[in-house]
């Protein structure tokens, strides 16, 4: 039960930055393999618990 809420924190975490990212986007226009890192490296720390 404890795995599946932290996995769920997890995925909360790492839509929060997503919406964060493109946001910011509109006004920075990145690239999108640029975002695509960006929300990549988010996702790799929060999966190895470094968030």
């Amino acid at each position: 039960m404890s795995d599946q809420r932290l996995d769920e924190r997890k995925l909360n975490m790492i839509k929060v930055k997503v919406i964060e990212i493109e946001k910011n986007n509109i006004i920075k226009k990145d690239p999108s393999d640029t975002i695509a890192e960006s929300i990549r490296k988010y996702i790799e720390k929060v999966v190895d618990g470094k968030c």
